[in-house]
């Protein structure tokens, strides 16, 4: 079948081009034209194969399938899920699209999922996927799971992708379900990359490769949005705006492995920069921290590494709960300009304390935990 407008389309060609907004019109058909129940129907395939997308104005509104045109096409937004298996679509050839919405898949009930292809979120391998300017991906409730560390019921996104200023959220506000979406691939997209957390859920955004938005000119994280630093190597200089605590708690920024961030970080609002659980992990922060706000480091409660300040930082308070805040290293770096208190959670087995080689400008208060001068985790000059 040859690539068409839809008529819902034609109406909004003008409306969507940049504009991020998802259709409710054109939703992901995994069997093209086969009979089934219910269309559309979800699973694996190839975005540009013939006949895989369903718009439902077509046949007097009973729905039909065509065939993804970039030309014709590429200003539209669509959806993906429809309560079904999800799985993986490979985006050969490369594919131009105005915003994607992720809607529920079929999603483990308990802590272990079953087999591959029983439960998995979608993903998307092979090619490029060129975003329109602002557009958004959101992640509805259900649409992936955090009940497992299992990566296949987390959206994956293997693929290049490209564009400028896109936002990742959970739109809808009623979201119960944790969003989690998981980059790997040498992104090119630039300006602006936004990720904000609607709901109970929240969002939790891994970069598995450095090179995932190095190339934006900055990263913004609102409120109920984590973004997980989980690579094993490369640099990330990117400037990052940050607001909030994160998803559940988590840390607006939560490092998983052992990378610096070098760019500078704004405070927007009461920030949190978390690890994850080993005490091994040290991430660094070797851009200068500024805004009118205080930090809380690891008071989430899987968090026990390490925090390194390199910059010289004008945020105002600082207060510790978990882990190591290592203030400056080599005598380079600096805490805020205000208080730093050092307050240890009362759970059994945490251990709180700051150490370092650099310039504590306000005071400190030690309320519980310990001050080890010195680098390398107070170990020494």
């Amino acid at each position: 079948m040859k690539p068409y407008v839809p008529l819902s389309l034609k109406c909004l060609i003008i409306a969507a081009l940049g504009s991020g907004f998802a259709s409710a019109d054109i939703i992901w058909d995994a069997n093209g034209t086969t009979v089934a129940s219910p269309n559309p129907f979800d699973g694996a395939g190839t975005w540009l194969d013939t006949d895989k997308w369903w718009d439902t104005t077509l046949n007097a509104g009973a729905g039909g399938n065509f065939t993804w045109s970039n030309v014709t096409n590429g200003a539209s937004s669509v959806q993906l899920g429809n309560g079904g298996l999800a799985g993986a679509i490979n985006l050969t050839g490369g594919v131009t699209v105005g915003g994607i919405q992720f809607n529920a898949v079929v999603m483990p009930a308990g802590p272990t999922p079953g087999p591959a292809g029983t439960e998995e979120a979608y993903s998307f391998t092979g090619g490029t996927l060129t975003l329109g300017n602002n557009a958004i991906l959101d992640l509805r409730t259900n649409s992936s799971t955090s009940n497992t560390n299992a990566g296949r019921i987390r959206f994956q996104a293997s693929s290049v992708l490209a564009g400028s200023n896109a936002s990742i959220t959970n739109a809808n506000g009623g979201n119960v379900s944790l969003g989690l979406i998981q980059f790997s691939g040498s992104n090119t997209w630039n300006g602006n990359i936004s990720m904000t957390g609607n709901g109970t859920g929240g969002l939790f955004i891994e970069a598995l490769n450095a090179a995932a938005f190095n190339t934006a000119s900055k990263i913004t994280i609102n409120n109920n949005a984590s973004f997980v630093v989980n690579y094993a190597s490369g640099t990330n200089n990117v400037a990052i705006d940050v607001g909030g605590t994160g998803a559940a708690s988590r840390g607006a920024i939560r490092f998983d492995t052992t990378q610096t961030l070098g760019g500078n970080i704004l405070l927007t609002s009461a920030a949190r920069i978390t690890t994850n659980t080993s005490a091994g992990i040290v991430g660094t922060l070797s851009g200068n921290i500024s805004g009118a706000f205080g930090l809380n480091l690891n008071s989430n409660i899987l968090s026990a590494g390490t925090i390194l300040f390199k910059g010289s930082n004008t945020y105002t308070t600082l207060t510790v709960n978990r882990g190591n805040a290592q203030i400056g290293e080599g005598g380079v770096g600096t805490s805020g300009t205000g208080l730093t208190t050092l307050n240890q959670s009362t759970t059994a087995g945490v251990v709180a304390y700051i150490s370092g080689t650099g310039q504590i400008k306000n005071g400190l208060t030690v309320t519980a935990g310990q001050v080890r001068p010195g680098d390398s985790s107070g170990n020494g000059l």
